[in-house]
């Protein structure tokens, strides 16, 4: 927690500036409509004290709403201010008739939206319901991946368990059938590769690969992590070791969406390498690390799950 002076003196508002941020989104909170989560949240771009940008959320039964953050990028993005301007974002989130103070930062796509338009070094400023400030971070900091120079090969860390030999493994993997298909929107051209152990057999770094896919509706794309999590469920996946995202072309974007979906069914240790359309990786981790502070579901088990029963054996003809 930090108190309005303190959240002043480490981003440089004022602390009326504050108090009016964090009312702002706390107003703009109550007219989300998330009858299907009931989680409210409302957001605030603060330029100066008299342009604020507000949004909450809003969802539909088909799952294809908005976050308060995009709600509120949008009208910033049809006013005349530049986004640039924008000097901090409020975020407050919680249950609708909750009283008690959760942390709330930015979902992985919301960070993803608002790399493409807000300075690096705007700060995000997660409030309680209560008025309180949890934390602040820079907007770079909740996506430190989308600013990597993905032109500069980097080392891989020899700490890193079995890494040579999974990276020679899919470097040298047949995937010609596995391209993605996005003539829509070529920037989110990626595949992702993920090796764990399998949960029937005991079997060390199974394989499960995926591409993005997308139609001309665009909001109905599917994330190559996406299509992972029902595979490696579906398979028994029992622990993550490693995961591989490829950008197949020069203009792909590491998405911090990608990763949030990641985290839900992947070990937030889980080595993550990152490797470019030249087939050089530039950059290396952990999941948690490419997606800091995020909030939502994690599978943080560092343990095996209990082994389901196998699947039933048939006779063969």
């Amino acid at each position: 927690m930090l108190t309005k002076k303190q959240a002043a003196l480490q981003t440089g508002l004022h602390i009326t500036e504050i108090e009016i941020g964090i009312n702002a989104a706390l107003r703009a909170r109550l007219q989300a409509d998330a009858g299907y989560s009931n989680f409210w949240v409302g957001a605030a771009f603060f330029a100066h004290e008299k342009a604020i940008f507000t949004g909450s959320n809003w969802e539909t039964a088909a799952d294809n709403g908005m976050c308060a953050e995009g709600t509120a990028l949008g009208t910033l993005r049809h006013s005349n201010m530049p986004p640039e301007n924008v000097r901090a974002v409020f975020v407050v989130g919680a249950p609708r008739d909750s009283e008690a103070a959760i942390e709330c930062t930015p979902c992985g796509g919301c960070r993803d939206r608002m790399t493409e338009y807000l300075s690096p070094d705007t700060w995000i400023i997660s409030v309680g319901v209560d008025g309180s400030i949890f934390a602040v971070h820079k907007l770079k900091d909740l996506h430190p991946t989308r600013y990597i120079d993905l032109r500069t090969e980097i080392d891989i860390p020899d700490s890193a368990s079995n890494f040579s030999i999974l990276l020679n493994r899919l470097h040298h993997l047949d995937k010609n059938s596995l391209d993605a298909y996005t003539p829509y929107h070529p920037g989110n051209n990626a595949r992702l590769t993920i090796y764990g152990t399998d949960i029937f057999d005991g079997e060390d770094y199974c394989q499960f690969t995926a591409a993005t896919i997308q139609n001309a509706s665009y909001t109905l794309a599917t994330d190559p992590a996406g299509i992972l999590q029902a595979n490696a469920q579906h398979h028994g996946l029992m622990r993550t070791d490693l995961i591989c995202y490829e950008l197949l072309t020069p203009e792909a974007m590491p998405s911090a969406a990608t990763y949030q979906r990641l985290r839900e069914f992947c070990e937030i240790d889980a080595s993550l390498v990152i490797i470019n359309a030249a087939n050089k990786t530039v950059w290396s981790g952990t999941l948690g690390k490419a997606l800091p502070h995020s909030f939502g579901p994690d599978n943080v088990n560092a343990v095996p799950k209990a082994q389901p029963e196998p699947p039933p054996q048939f006779p063969s003809n």
